[in-house]
């Protein structure tokens, strides 16, 4: 014998909830960036990479690098 009251209860104990953690984007706070572009990721496993506006060339940025090697190219082509 199944009720409405019955229904509605195990129809809200059978919702199944996502708790995906949603990453947190951060600010580009170093001047370096104005002269960088941030270029996408095509995997979730991919590291960050940048490519220099001027010269193309493309370096890593993620957070292992940081921001110190886009710096120091910038200081060398000056």
């Amino acid at each position: 014998m199944s009720t409405k009251a019955n229904e509605d209860v195990h129809d809200e104990s059978c919702e199944i909830r996502s708790s995906v953690p949603t990453k947190r984007v951060k600010k580009n706070t170093s001047d370096v960036w104005k002269g960088f572009k941030k270029l996408p990721c095509a995997t979730s496993n991919e590291m960050l990479k940048a490519q220099c506006n001027v010269y193309k060339k493309i370096f890593l940025a993620d957070s292992f690098s940081g921001t110190s090697n886009l710096k120091r190219h910038i200081s060398s082509v000056k």
